[in-house]
């Protein structure tokens, strides 16, 4: 599909993992979010687990998030009628009984920091598929989070994660890299049964690398071998990493030097996102001016990726002109991801057409 602003008009994925939020973003307040085009209502119950309903009364359509909590229960504001935490109704003003008619529950599942959400139906979510962060509760590893809001499709922001070659260019102020960067050979792996794209550039410059690495981790002429890359590992996620193996280490030195980007994309609407992201590292921990450094400079490297799926965005949508784009070299992983997408936009309409599900346009 050459035509991006088709590609950006795909149906939404929702049979994944999405990232709902942060853990600490959720209490007994009824908070209201929009994800994949859906309102959804979301509070903890007194016991403290967090439940997700359709944020929409069955009665009349009033939003259950301007409602109030009676216990575990949602009592709509506008007649009154009672909810529970499984989205029946259990109580109706003037009647003795409930009708059998309720609101969607969706399945969440809390992970270390995040709060994750299934999206599609309920009966098919599996705890199995959440993505695994084990990664930031490593021990020996620095860790900090962080969020945006995203105005384009969260697609632009799978092709920003799947094209490295961005970087010297994008973030030429904030990470400084060299031009030379976009000359690394780009290695690219499609697997987990088509769904899943790796993607990496080899080298053992160190010079290629410093930019990306704290002050305190200092290479230079070292024998060493490195990938830099990520792993598109669903529609919600792209794992990156930065991974250096120092091949001339004395015994009892640090051999691996690595750092984890992950990036979490939960669309809201069409247009626009969810984006969180954890950066995590095992070097260089004891240095605590980087530790207060590093999170401004990465917050602000992505908040120009922010820009630039914005930027996109807003001419796709304003300018009419045919939209065909060129190709070059290091295109390659974005279009194995892209035709990842295409392929599960493909699998999930026909796994509905077979349900007789309605089809979302």
């Amino acid at each position: 599909m050459k035509d991006l602003r088709s590609y950006v008009q795909l149906p939404l994925l929702r049979n994944y993992w999405y990232v709902a939020g942060l853990v600490e973003e959720f209490t007994r307040e009824l908070k209201a979010k929009t994800l994949l085009e859906r309102s959804i209502v979301f509070y903890r119950k007194e016991d403290g687990e967090l439940v997700a309903l359709q944020n929409r009364c069955a009665h009349r359509s009033f939003p259950l998030a301007e409602s109030e909590l009676i216990g575990d229960n949602i009592r709509c504001a506008y007649h009154g009628i009672q909810f529970n935490a499984e989205g029946r109704i259990v109580d109706v003003p003037g009647q003795a009984s409930c009708p059998k008619g309720g609101v969607k529950k969706y399945a969440v599942r809390e992970v270390g920091p995040f709060a994750w959400i299934w999206m599609g139906e309920t009966d098919q979510a599996n705890d199995a598929d959440v993505p695994d962060t084990g990664g930031l509760s490593k021990p020996g590893w620095n860790t900090f989070i962080g969020a945006k809001k995203l105005e384009a499709n969260y697609l632009l922001m799978h092709e920003n994660l799947a094209d490295l070659s961005h970087v010297p260019f994008l973030h030429g102020e904030t990470v400084g890299a060299s031009p030379d960067w976009s000359f690394s050979e780009i290695d690219v792996e499609v697997k987990t049964d088509g769904e899943q794209v790796s993607l990496w550039r080899p080298t053992s410059d160190w010079d290629v690398l410093r930019p990306f690495y704290p002050p305190g981790v200092d290479l230079a002429g070292r024998k060493l071998t490195s990938l830099n890359g990520g792993t598109f590992v669903s529609p919600a996620m792209h794992a990156g990493w930065n991974r250096v193996e120092l091949l001339d280490a004395a015994p009892g030195e640090q051999v691996h030097y690595d750092h984890e980007f992950n990036h979490y994309v939960t669309p809201e609407l069409h247009d626009t996102a969810h984006y969180y992201f954890s950066v995590a590292r095992n070097c260089d921990l004891d240095n605590e001016t980087f530790d207060e450094l590093f999170p401004q400079v990465i917050s602000a490297a992505f908040e120009e990726d922010v820009f630039a799926t914005r930027a996109i965005q807003t001419l796709l949508a304003e300018d009419a002109d045919e939209n065909r784009s060129i190709n070059i070299t290091s295109d390659k992983a974005g279009f194995a991801v892209r035709r990842v997408i295409l392929d599960l936009v493909k699998r999930e309409r026909a796994s509905l057409q077979r349900s007789g599900d309605k089809v979302a346009r």
